[in-house]
C-alpha cells in the first residue's frame, strides 16, 4: 500500500516538474560594435546582462546597466556615458520578447524573437534571430543583430560621424540556468 501511494503521487507530480520552468540569467554578455573602419576600434562588452527565459511560453527579459560597458579606451568610455547613451539619465536598456513557434519540448533549436528594445528613453520593435543550445544544464541564448543609434535617439556629431557606423553590430550570448 506504501508504495502504491508512492507510484500515485509520482504520477501526479510528473506534470509538474515539466510544467513551467524559469531559466535565469546574471552573467549574460553583451558586446557591440560600432566601428565604421579599421582605423579607429569602437567596441565595448558588458558581462553583466541579466535575464528571465520563461520556458512554457517562450517569453524572455533581458536588463543592461549601460554604465558596465567596458571600452579599451577610458576616454571612450567617457563619452559613450555621457554624451551618446547618456547613462545618468538612461542608466539601462530593457528588451521583453517572445520567442515565435516555440515549442517547450524540443528547446533546442532557432528562433526568431521578437519585442520591444527600450534605449536611450525610446522602445521600439525588434525582430532577430536566435540560437538556443543545451550544454549541461545550461541553455545557451546567442544572437547577433544591428541597430542604428538614430533609431533611439542617439545623436552622433558630424564631426565624428565618420568614425561611427551607421548600423551598430550587437551580439548577445546568455547562459540560462534554473537557478
Amino acid at each position: 500500500m506504501k508504495y502504491l501511494i508512492l507510484y500515485f503521487s509520482l504520477l501526479l507530480l510528473s506534470p509538474l516538474c515539466l510544467a513551467q520552468k524559469k531559466y535565469y540569467s546574471s552573467k549574460g554578455k553583451i558586446a557591440f560594435n560600432a566601428s565604421s573602419s579599421s582605423i579607429v576600434e569602437i567596441k565595448a562588452i558588458n558581462s553583466n546582462v541579466s535575464a528571465i527565459l520563461n520556458t512554457e511560453n517562450g517569453t524572455i527579459a533581458v536588463l543592461s546597466l549601460l554604465q558596465k560597458f567596458k571600452f579599451k579606451n577610458g576616454l571612450m568610455e567617457e563619452h559613450f556615458n555621457e554624451n551618446y547613451v547618456e547613462s545618468d539619465k538612461y542608466p539601462k536598456a530593457t528588451f521583453q520578447g517572445t520567442l515565435e513557434n516555440f515549442e517547450p519540448k524540443n528547446i533546442q533549436k532557432s528562433y526568431r524573437i521578437t519585442g520591444i528594445l527600450s534605449l536611450h528613453g525610446i522602445s521600439k520593435e525588434i525582430s532577430v534571430n536566435a540560437i538556443i543550445e543545451r550544454e549541461n544544464n545550461l541553455l545557451l541564448l546567442s544572437s547577433k543583430f544591428f541597430i542604428a543609434p538614430e533609431d533611439f535617439g542617439i545623436d552622433v556629431p558630424r564631426l565624428i560621424s565618420y568614425k561611427l557606423a551607421d548600423r551598430v553590430s550587437v551580439e548577445l550570448s546568455l547562459p540560462f540556468s534554473e537557478n
